[in-house]
């Protein structure tokens, strides 16, 4: 709702709800134009943990992951899976991790994490549980 005049002859704007691009102005002449990226009505995941600090020596891994997620660019209409496998506490989630935020770009619709909680003293993660597991 806009500019209401009060007896005082003072001008007020209330707002409700989104209003996206807003310009409040007293005296307009000509015409405003927006310009920038068109608006995407569906919102981009970023889930990531927060990247490793000190992670160091894994370069040769990084290396082997960029080639073997790379090969997926070079086909359109493929994905390539990597499994990162190890005991606890040898760097599998750090290295997954580093990784992903080394190549975010590649993803720009969003990236999403799941903490499957393989090694977690906790319970499983919901998605281990024999009842979600195909037959």
């Amino acid at each position: 709702m806009a500019g209401g005049c009060t007896g005082s002859g003072a001008t007020s704007s209330d707002l409700s709800g989104n209003a996206g691009d807003v310009v409040q102005a007293r005296d307009i002449a000509g015409g405003i134009h927006f310009h920038g990226r068109g608006r995407d009505s569906s919102p981009v995941f970023a889930q990531l943990p927060a990247d490793v600090r000190g992670f160091v020596n894994r370069t040769a891994d990084l290396q082997r992951l960029d080639i073997i997620l790379g090969q997926d660019l070079e086909h359109s209409g493929s994905a390539s899976v990597c499994v990162i496998a190890g005991t606890a506490g040898v760097g599998k989630t750090s290295l997954a991790v580093r990784w992903a935020h080394r190549n975010r770009e590649r993803f720009p619709h969003g990236q999403l994490y799941v903490n499957l909680r393989g090694y977690d003293p906790a319970s499983p993660s919901p998605l281990f549980r024999p009842s979600n597991a195909s037959s």
